[in-house]
């Protein structure tokens, strides 16, 4: 039987995985006034602090018009507590506070992969701002914090820590009109 401190280690692992990530540049144009936009699809890089010594995540957001958000990550989780799991894509809302803070939260299910059961939910939330870079580009900077909970609503897992992320574009042609 396995110890509470064996599946937490488990659980930390499949946060980890379902948790988000990245530093990618984008081929954005310093005109490009979609850039300043948070609609739209991001790479991000999730680095935990708490616990320490978590490696960082990557994982994709899309911000949808009135406030729909969907973020994915890699799904299939070989090692766990509960044995092998996969996870559905989370789903979930924002919105953009007085001060032009970005506040989101989102949830995904975790399922056995033998049974399909339900075994646990992880509920996500970011603290953002949409920052200017120095090369024009623009990017998310801001907080997260992963709480997963079993299916009595005990709480497993917490984790803190830094959200990064850069706007995935398509770049924009020049036009004849572009001098």
């Amino acid at each position: 039987m396995k110890t509470i401190r064996d599946r937490m280690s488990w659980i930390i692992v499949a946060v980890l995985m379902s948790v988000t990530v990245v530093h990618v540049d984008s081929a954005l144009a310093d005109s490009d006034s979609d850039a300043k936009n948070v609609l739209g699809s991001w790479m991000a890089t999730v680095t935990a602090e708490h616990p320490p010594g978590l490696p960082p995540l990557t994982s994709l957001i899309t911000f949808s018009p009135g406030g729909g958000v969907v973020e994915s990550r890699r799904l299939f989780v070989p090692q766990s507590p509960f044995g092998t799991l996969i996870a559905t894509a989370g789903h979930g809302d924002w919105i953009i506070t007085d001060d032009d803070e970005i506040l989101v939260k989102f949830v995904f299910l975790q399922q056995s992969f033998d049974t399909g059961e339900l075994v646990s939910k992880d509920t996500v939330s970011l603290a953002l701002r949409l920052e200017e870079t120095e090369h024009g580009r623009y990017e998310l900077n801001g907080s997260f914090e992963s709480v997963v909970q079993d299916l009595d609503g005990f709480v497993l897992f917490k984790a803190t820590g830094t959200y990064k992320a850069n706007p995935i574009r398509v770049p924009r042609p020049a036009r004849d009109d572009d001098d």
